[in-house]
């Protein structure tokens, strides 16, 4: 066997040894939370016949996948901030980049992978089960089925903002950092509405009256429009919050979650 190059500044065995050590602690509960489940629907199949996950486009799986997700990584650096397993994360032999990165690509991307393979096989077998008990069988789950690209690009952004959480506070880092993602998305909405408001009001087209049931803004001043069709304002308003939420929170959350790791281990290291 292939000795570990402690030495090394950076090493993908160490990653994979660290990957490997995470999902093998995550691995019971995980274990836990599908056995639940199955229980759950081997109860609804033995009432009516009806595994109630498979039912209207099987959406609770996709609630399940991603709920999971987050909050593995809301607690992915928890041993990190632990008074008695503290000492044990900072010995671990790789860098602070390699114990993100491994916490990274652990909750960002296998996860979701792996509970996706796992709960599309567990959703055919309750079809099967159904359909043998008489019932109509639902529908198979399947990750295309949660909205495509758009949920799991949600859920990696998610993802990272709880990682940056996780790394950041010491106790009760999940709730601290939906209350910080709630406060920034507020924030940012805000500006962006104030925004428009400012620009086309400082311009002589917009009036206080906005109809929020016709979506339109009353115009003044420009000759042969009557009135902004709220919908243009609408497309140049999500542009922007596509870019806040889909570009500059993902590469804050990045670079944020790891200088925290980093500036952690530095000053256990000097303690």
């Amino acid at each position: 066997m292939k000795a570990l190059d402690v030495t090394a500044r950076f090493s993908i065995e160490r990653i994979a040894l660290l990957l490997r050590n995470r999902l093998l602690e995550d691995l019971p509960g995980f274990a836990i939370g599908f056995a639940i489940l199955l229980g759950l629907n081997a109860l609804t199949l033995l009432l009516g016949k009806t595994a109630f996950m498979n039912e209207r486009s099987g959406g609770i799986w996709t609630v399940f996948v991603v709920s999971s997700g987050i909050l593995l990584s809301s607690f992915a650096f928890k041993g990190m901030h632990s008074g008695r397993s503290g000492p044990d994360w900072l010995l671990l032999p790789a860098t602070p980049l390699e114990k993100y990165g491994a916490a990274l690509l652990a909750y960002v991307l296998i996860f979701p992978l792996a509970a996706s393979a796992v709960s599309t096989g567990l959703s055919a077998l309750l079809y099967l089960v159904e359909r043998a008990l008489g019932g109509s069988g639902g529908v198979i789950w399947t990750p295309l089925l949660s909205g495509g690209f758009e949920t799991w690009g949600a859920y990696a952004v998610m993802s990272l903002v709880f990682l940056a959480g996780s790394a950041t506070f010491r106790k009760r880092a999940p709730l601290k950092t939906f209350g910080v993602l709630t406060g920034y998305g507020l924030v940012m909405a805000f500006i962006l509405i104030g925004g428009v408001f400012l620009i086309y009001r400082s311009r002589g087209l917009l009036t206080t009256e906005f109809d929020f049931r016709n979506g339109v803004f009353n115009i003044e001043g420009a000759e042969g429009l009557a009135a902004l069709d709220g919908e243009r304002v609408g497309g140049i308003y999500e542009t922007a919050m596509n870019i806040l939420f889909y570009g500059i929170l993902p590469l804050f959350s990045l670079g944020f979650g790891y200088l925290k790791v980093a500036e952690k281990e530095a000053r256990d290291e000097v303690q």
